[in-house]
């Protein structure tokens, strides 16, 4: 059979998709530090990172997949997934996706002065290096072509993670939120309807409720699974002027319901006396010409406990979400 060499010389052995998107908030995503400290306050610049943007990618593709996995069963489809080590052993494998991160404005993808406030409740009490808000950013999707029939399904659960996460430092308290390019909803039912078309195409949506469009709960997961991390429920809070504000709220909203002082538990994450990330994931996504705040509850051990629900409504209703 002849060969076409023409066509054989510009046929592309890649699938490949650009991410363009602009930040925010503040993206507190640190590079190198300096040798011999590994202490966060001695980062030496703010970078965008292709490890800490696929680790938030696989966070997110586990919190969405269905039931009847054991931890090893649903550890092997993410290896086949992402790729990941097995011990050395023959279920290892490399990662069919690979990333590459540019930037799409002249500062590249590290910044090196730009302080921004860690807990703006706080007012500049404490200060980290991040990537300012207004950088353009890009982040290239591409595997092989002999991968290609997941490739459908890696867009998809990108667009899941640019709709629902931040990323970074702080980002389950508003910093790090980021829109995609695309990403143009004119009002909160656009949203929601996006949300449902990306959830369908990767066959999830007999998982999750789609709350009628008057409710501040977007989606309800149909099925309460005992294992975690997984995404159970989205709100939507009341709108705002700018990204700052609503950040600022998410921050305060977490200092009133999570102080850490008095007879209040610390049920929405600690960082001492045992370690426990928050089960409340706020960010931050512009909806027509306001800045809304968006939470995921992920499933935690605390999920039935009556003072985890009192103090999650708590936080909830300080967003303006409708309980």
């Amino acid at each position: 059979m002849m060969l076409d060499l023409k066509e054989l010389k510009t046929k592309s052995a890649i699938c490949r998709e650009n991410f363009d998107f602009t930040v925010l908030t503040p993206l507190f995503m640190h590079g190198w530090q300096k040798v011999g400290d590994r202490g966060r306050g001695s980062a030496v610049n703010a970078e965008l990172r292709g490890p800490s943007f696929r680790g938030i990618l696989r966070y997110w593709w586990r919190s969405l997949q269905a039931g009847g996995h054991t931890t090893a069963t649903l550890l092997k489809k993410e290896q086949a997934f992402f790729g990941g080590s097995s011990g050395g052993d023959e279920d290892g494998k490399r990662s069919p996706l690979l990333l590459k991160l540019s930037s799409l404005d002249n500062k590249g993808i590290q910044e090196l002065n730009n302080f921004e406030d860690l807990c703006p409740h706080r007012d500049n009490r404490l200060s980290s290096l991040s990537l300012g808000t207004g950088r353009k950013l890009r982040i290239e999707l591409k595997v092989l072509k002999k991968d290609c029939q997941d490739f459908n399904s890696y867009l998809n659960y990108c667009r899941v993670t640019f709709m629902l996460a931040g990323f970074g430092q702080r980002s389950r308290r508003g910093a790090g939120s980021v829109q995609l390019d695309g990403f143009n909803w004119t009002s909160v039912k656009a949203f929601q309807k996006e949300l449902l078309e990306t959830f369908q195409a990767l066959s999830l949506g007999q998982e999750f409720n789609f709350k009628p469009n008057n409710s501040s709960c977007l989606i309800e997961r149909t099925i309460d699974y005992e294992t975690y991390p997984r995404l159970m429920r989205v709100w939507i809070g009341k709108a705002y002027a700018t990204a700052r504000d609503a950040r600022k709220e998410i921050s305060n909203a977490g200092h009133l319901a999570n102080p850490g002082t008095g007879s209040v538990p610390q049920v929405l994450g600690k960082a001492r006396g045992g370690r426990l990330s928050s089960p409340l994931l706020g960010t931050v996504r512009l909806i027509g010409t306001s800045y809304y705040p968006l939470i995921s509850e992920m499933t935690n051990p605390h999920l039935s406990d009556p003072r985890y629900q009192v103090q999650r409504d708590l936080f909830l209703r300080n967003l303006g979400v409708s309980i």
